[in-house]
């Protein structure tokens, strides 16, 4: 059967009643008011009732219990709660004593009745204490006031009556009184000891008992907590420059509190700026011909307001202070202080921080490497044109504190600068006859910068025109008029006439054509000169040509048939003397050959070695023409002995191998063809091998060495 419990009250006393409990069940009963506190030591027992003072609770209290059973396990807990009213009440207030009781110590009957409840204050013997009193009802309470001052133990008797003034019932009792009596109002005075903090201080403040404590609060109405013992209460929150009122009032240990007194003060900011790292960690200083300036972030400081200003001082090395301290404000972020006096490599500091209410941090020491801030001196700038797209740059004048480093320059003022080189000869890319203007700036080991110095030169035209190339006779009329023409050769402004000698006599063109009337048929020596604005020349170009039918060369062919594996018994040709022009030799396909003393002509000539030829050349000339030197593919050519060409090309076709053994003489021919698998062995400049003294690309960079 399960164990319950519950509770009720009457006058004097609470009952707890448990139901279903046998002789050898036990309990554990505790009882805690509406915030858990326990309010009785926990009672033991067997009963199936207990029971316990009223006067020792007031307000809802709970009870709980753990039941056991004779094994000692724990098999119930059962609990209960009920709402404890003192049904007889006695205060003492300035103007006497006051009983208060519940119609609910009489009985529903005697209630109606009543017609009213006589008060008697009695001594414990019964004897009565000041007048008889009427019973003020209202709302179920009644209520009688004595002009006597009772304390302690007070007896009392109320008797119900009725309007006869016959007595239907009677309660008597005594009960300890309360102290009803406020404490007095006194003074408050208020003073700020931190930030947040404020020293509360009472006087005057007084009670019947006495003051059992102070209370206060940020608002009259709630919130109100017990003074410290040290009188120190915060006000966090509080604005600066605002004003905060508190509010205090006395409270006796019956909980009687005396009328609120209200306080105010105006929160001052107290809070001294720190140096948030405890040191200045982005210091720098920067000499200049005004003086020494610090600079530093204004976030190295911090205060709960704002810092204002900044004390900074500097020193010597021995510690004595350099000049006046120098008070500063930020500005952007950034807080600099000048000094007067120019400082060394170090310079020693001292900050403190100051905000609007004068409070100041702690004095932040430190040093720092100075920094040369001095420009350098800008002095003067000459220029004079040494190429086409060249200048050289001089500077003089130019000084620094501490030496310049580089000069740069810069072909607008606030162009891309450049470190002018050594020798001052720089790089210039405007056209002939235009003006250039030239920036130059000193620059010394700390990145100081000078001002710029302008200076502006003309560009004079120093380029020759381009060798005159392709020279020919173009045309001849029906009257003998013979047109030589030639390709118009490069000028970086353009060529504006060409002087012409032909066969010793010279001649003046504007144009890239001349007509020279009455030329005789045959050979003929012509040279070109091309001419600038500017009056320069250029090398002059040459060409032999024929006027009329040329001649016909000699064209000789040898080999034989078939592929041969050895150089036996080569067929050999020897003591060729070939014609003025176009004379050619020619080894047939797949033949074996020897080819020695051969001289061709002054013009146009060729060697041609077929497909697949073997060939032997000794001392091969072949004049001061323009000649050729073709092999076919597969081919494999020795020149064994001096080859001598005025204008030399050469022409090898796939898979064929070239040994030189000898020296190629004016080999100089900017078109050769295909070099592919074309060999050198056995060569050097000293004892044989090449030698170019004409003119045009070199053919034999790209030959692979064997």
């Amino acid at each position: 059967m399960a164990v319950t419990m519950s509770a009720t009250q009457d006058v004097e006393k609470i009952t707890i009643f448990f139901y279903g409990l046998e002789d050898s069940y036990y309990y554990d009963l505790y009882s805690t008011d509406e915030k858990g506190v326990e309010l009785l030591e926990v009672w033991h027992g067997t009963d199936e009732d207990v029971n316990l003072l009223k006067a020792q609770y007031d307000g809802t209290v709970k009870f709980d219990a753990k039941v056991f059973n004779s094994a000692g396990q724990w098999i119930a807990a059962p609990q209960t709660q009920i709402t404890i009213e003192n049904l007889v009440n006695v205060q003492t207030v300035t103007k006497g004593t006051t009983l208060t009781f519940n119609l609910g110590i009489f009985n529903a009957e005697t209630q109606l009745q009543t017609s009213k409840y006589v008060v008697q204050f009695t001594d414990a013997y019964g004897n009565p204490i000041g007048k008889q009193l009427t019973a003020k009802i209202q709302n179920g309470v009644g209520t009688a006031t004595s002009s006597v001052k009772l304390n302690g133990e007070v007896y009392y008797t109320i008797t119900a009556q009725t309007k006869a003034k016959v007595a239907v019932d009677e309660h008597s009792g005594h009960v300890t009184a309360q102290d009803g009596i406020a404490p007095k109002a006194g003074k408050v005075t208020l003073t700020q000891l931190s930030q947040d903090e404020v020293y509360l201080a009472v006087s005057g403040f007084s009670d019947n008992v006495g003051v059992a404590k102070y209370q206060y609060s940020l608002n009259k109405y709630v919130g109100y907590q017990t003074l410290p013992s040290d009188n120190v209460i915060s006000v966090a929150g509080v604005a600066i420059g605002k004003s905060t009122t508190i509010y205090v009032k006395a409270l006796d240990a019956a909980g009687n509190e005396s009328k609120v007194v209200a306080k105010s003060i105006k929160i001052k900011d107290v809070t001294d700026p720190i140096c948030v790292a405890g040191k200045i960690t982005d210091a720098s200083a920067v000499v200049t011909t005004k003086g020494t300036t610090l600079s530093f972030s204004e976030s190295n400081f911090s205060d709960n307001v704002q810092v204002k200003k900044y004390v900074v001082s500097f020193f010597y090395a021995d510690g004595s202070q350099a000049g006046k301290s120098i008070t500063v404000t930020a500005k952007k972020g950034v807080v600099s202080a000048t000094t007067k006096i120019q400082f060394g490599d170090m310079v020693y500091y001292q900050v403190v921080a100051l905000d609007a209410a004068k409070n100041d941090s702690a004095a932040i020491s430190g040093q720092v490497q100075a920094v040369d801030g001095v420009a350098p001196k800008a002095g003067k700038v000459a220029l004079t044109q040494v190429a086409q797209n060249q200048i050289c740059v001089t500077v003089s004048g130019f000084s620094d504190n501490k030496g310049i480093t580089q000069y740069q320059y810069a072909f607008s003022k606030n162009g891309n600068y450049q470190t002018l080189p050594e020798g001052g000869v720089i790089d210039v890319a405007t056209a002939p006859y235009k003006t250039a203007t030239v920036y130059v700036r000193a620059l010394d080991a700390a990145g100081n910068v000078s001002k710029s110095v302008a200076k502006s030169i003309r560009i004079a035209d120093v380029t020759e025109p381009d060798q005159v190339q392709n020279i020919a006779i173009a045309a001849v009329s029906a009257k003998n008029v013979t047109t030589f023409a030639w390709s118009i050769p490069y000028d970086n402004v353009g060529v504006t006439k060409y002087s012409v000698c032909v066969d010793g006599v010279w001649f003046t063109a504007k144009k890239n054509t001349l007509n020279v009337k009455n030329l005789a048929d045959g050979e003929h020596t012509v040279s070109v000169l091309a001419q600038d604005k500017a009056g320069n020349v250029g090398e002059a170009g040459s060409a032999t040509l024929y006027k009329g039918e040329m001649p016909s060369g000699i064209d000789v062919t040898l080999g034989c048939a078939g592929v041969f594996s050895s150089q036996e018994a080569l067929p050999q040709v020897s003591d060729v003397t070939g014609t003025a022009y176009a004379d050619k030799v020619t080894v047939s396909a797949y033949s074996l050959a020897h080819v020695e003393k051969v001289e061709l002509g002054s013009r146009n000539d060729q060697l041609v070695i077929g497909d697949g030829a073997y060939c032997q050349i000794d001392a091969l000339d072949f004049g001061a023409g323009v000649d050729q030197l073709v092999i076919g593919n597969n081919a494999t050519v020795w020149l064994n002995a001096n080859v001598d060409a005025a204008s030399f090309g050469m022409s090898v076709g796939a898979g064929s191998t070239l040994y030189l053994a000898g020296t190629l003489l004016n080999y100089a021919q900017s078109h050769a063809a295909s070099w592919a698998g074309v060999v050198i062995d056995e060569w050097s400049l000293s004892d044989g091998g090449l030698s170019q003294t004409g003119s045009g690309d070199d053919p034999f960079k790209q030959l692979a060495m064997k």
